[in-house]
């Protein structure tokens, strides 16, 4: 499928393809694998972090966007930093942005919903340290606690707080 070039042989180039894949389809920089790791750095211009461990490390949890951001050819941000798509490894670092490019939306929909996720806990925690009770209005549900000095609202349609005194 890829052509040999200096460095990395067609097949080799498809497991680091594999590889890649899982990565995306799980949203786990965890399984980046040494050969992806060296293709990354080497030839999609991805700075090393230091070694594999501080790449993983640098691109797990929500820090993941980061990563899909640079694959994806939706994304206005990288459209002057894209040099890597030519060269000796056209073919599988486009189909490395294609593969990406059409998961993004999915991608960013997850880490958007584990970030608020994220941040409404700490909130919630913030606000439980300073006794204040929190009565969450939603569409499905509505869940009454006891108020004390202050009432949040968490509309569940648009997820601003909408704080009343």
């Amino acid at each position: 499928m890829y052509p040999d070039t200096q460095y990395l042989s067609g097949k080799e180039q498809e497991k680091v393809f594999k590889h890649f894949k899982k990565v995306i389809d799980k949203r786990d920089s965890g399984l980046i694998t040494k050969s992806l790791y060296n293709h990354l750095h080497v030839h999609c211009d991805f700075i090393a972090h230091y070694d594999i461990f501080g790449f993983r490390g640098y691109y797990s949890g929500l820090s993941f966007r980061e990563f899909v951001e640079h694959f994806d050819l939706n994304n206005p941000e990288t459209v002057y930093w894209r040099h890597w798509l030519r060269g000796d490894y056209t073919e599988i670092n486009q189909d490395m942005a294609r593969y990406v490019t059409l998961q993004a939306p999915t991608i960013y929909a997850e880490l958007d919903a584990e970030q608020k996720k994220l941040e409404l806990a700490l909130a919630m925690k913030l606000l439980e340290k300073h006794s204040v009770s929190v009565p969450i209005t939603s569409s499905k549900s509505v869940d009454t606690f006891e108020k004390k000095t202050h009432t949040i609202f968490v509309p569940e349609a648009n997820g601003q707080l909408v704080i009343g005194f």
